[in-house]
């Protein structure tokens, strides 16, 4: 095997363009091994036709090729392992990271479609649904625009303290006595395994009786719901109101679902 190859050699052999090799050696990323002088071609050594490969290996995972440079100017083996070993951890971290982005997206895909058909559903039904853990807020006495606003700002202030990513599913849980009081805002959430539980309330799984209704609706269908409760002899009950994604693009089209626990799930 030859020891030197020509430039024009080395970009048939690499795939780069004569033009990125000049720009790899101008910027010290891999230089030639001589340059003729007399012709000025530039002449690279067979090993490092290897650093070549390492070079569109870091272009293909998008590593500024600025940080390669500095290990290849070591020239240190030891370095250049432990660079490696420091890339492999970052990749697996960011595997991690894209792992839990499509579980966030197949969420979000989920309850796309079990909004679009509880949102045509319609008068009272039951269902059952599985325990949820949620973040809240308190209750402020302030107006109406100002609470909510407050009442994010603590649950955001909460989910990142906890360190909690979020199920996308948020609303208000309410009171019925005498009448209907608005107790907390919520959003859900997936627990780590040292998640500070003592943060975190908890809606118990079981039989829930549910309404949908949409912005012109919402009078007509707290009153029934709240009827249904009546027959159903519900003490103190606790409703649940939480936004479908079924038009999220929509104020008059998104719906909204009331739930009342009911019992367990025999």
């Amino acid at each position: 095997m030859r020891d030197y190859f020509s430039i024009g050699e080395v970009s048939k052999m690499t795939g780069f363009t004569i033009n990125a090799l000049r720009h790899y050696d101008k910027i010290g990323l891999c230089k030639p091994t001589y340059v003729n002088e007399e012709t000025n071609y530039r002449y690279y050594h067979a090993n490092q036709l290897f650093i070549f490969e390492i070079i569109n290996f870091a272009k293909r995972i998008n590593l500024p090729l600025e940080d390669l440079r500095q290990m290849f100017e070591t020239h240190s083996m030891n370095d250049f392992k432990e660079f490696l070993e420091a890339l492999q951890e970052s990749m697996i971290e960011q595997i991690e990271i894209l792992k839990t982005n499509i579980i966030d997206i197949t969420n979000i895909q989920d309850q796309i479609k079990t909004s679009e058909v509880l949102a045509n559903t319609s008068g009272l039904y039951q269902r059952e649904i599985e325990e949820r853990n949620i973040v809240t807020s308190d209750v402020f006495t302030l107006s109406t625009n100002n609470r909510y606003v407050k009442q994010m700002e603590q649950i955001e202030l909460r989910t990142k303290e906890l360190d909690v990513t979020t199920t996308f599913e948020k609303g208000t849980i309410y009171k019925l006595q005498n009448q209907l009081l608005p107790v907390m805002t919520y959003k859900g959430v997936i627990l780590n395994y040292d998640t500070d539980t003592s943060s975190i309330t908890q809606i118990p799984e079981g039989t829930y009786l549910c309404i949908t209704y949409t912005e012109n609706t919402k009078e007509r269908a707290f009153t029934t719901l709240i009827n249904g409760i009546n027959e159903l002899q519900i003490k103190n009950p606790l409703i649940i109101d939480a936004t479908l994604l079924n038009n999220v693009f929509s104020q008059e089209e998104t719906a909204h679902e009331l739930q009342v626990y009911v019992g367990d799930i025999v």
